[in-house]
């Protein structure tokens, strides 16, 4: 006689029902176990899983750099004092910053030779017009005013000369000391108390703008070096 055990494992199993009704049980399970596959196939037929993208198909757009704006050029340039300074861009507080003459000239030498390759400040002494500052050592020059020269008409008119060098015996002398020959030059007067006291003298130049910064800064530290 079987034990109460294994009778709840036969009823659990079916195996203590006639065997019509295990028959049926079987069949249910079969059924059962037969829909399952045939959802399961269906359900992998109609669903679409999404390819995995192929790395070297995806194009990353890069992003643009801004452009940054581009620093001034750095130039190292030796002054007529046989110093050697660097360069960026012009600026006139050294030369309102001066505290006597020599720091003057020295700051204009720097200021010029940010513009040209040759300029040279001079100083109005009389008839005679004497180098004090310059881009290259070109050594002391005094230029003596002629009559009807563009120099002479700078000073005694107070207004610049853009333009050719005139054909006159200073001009010659003048570019005789430099060994240039320039296409144009550029005389810009620097007035203090209404007297033309100094002349700026500027070949083949590009912008006048900043030359008269130049100007108008040597004009207002003037008062302070006046003898």
């Amino acid at each position: 006689m079987p034990s109460v055990l294994t009778k709840h494992i036969n009823r659990y199993y079916g195996l203590d029902f006639p065997e019509e009704f295990r028959f049926g049980i079987n069949q249910h399970l079969k059924e059962e176990f037969s829909r399952e596959k045939m959802f399961n196939r269906e359900l992998s037929n109609n669903t679409t899983i999404p390819p995995v993208p192929n790395l070297k198909d995806v194009k990353i757009e890069q992003s643009k750099e801004v452009e940054k704006p581009s620093l001034p050029k750095i130039n190292k340039v030796t002054l007529p004092q046989g110093r050697e300074v660097e360069v960026k861009y012009i600026d006139v507080q050294n030369i309102l910053n001066s505290k006597d003459k020599d720091s003057l000239f020295e700051a204009v030498s720097v200021e010029l030779t940010k513009l040209t390759k040759t300029g040279i400040m001079f100083f109005v002494r009389g008839d005679i017009l004497q180098s004090v500052s310059s881009t290259k050592p070109f050594g002391l020059i005094d230029l003596s005013i002629e009559d009807n020269s563009l120099f002479k008409k700078t000073v005694l008119n107070k207004d610049f000369y853009i333009g050719p060098p005139e054909e006159s015996s200073i001009m010659n002398t003048l570019l005789a000391k430099l060994g240039t020959n320039p296409n144009s030059i550029v005389l810009l007067p620097i007035l203090y108390d209404g007297m033309v006291f100094s002349v700026l003298y500027v070949e083949d130049l590009d912008n006048l703008s900043e030359l008269t910064q130049i100007r108008d800064a040597v004009s207002s530290v003037f008062s302070r070096f006046i003898n």
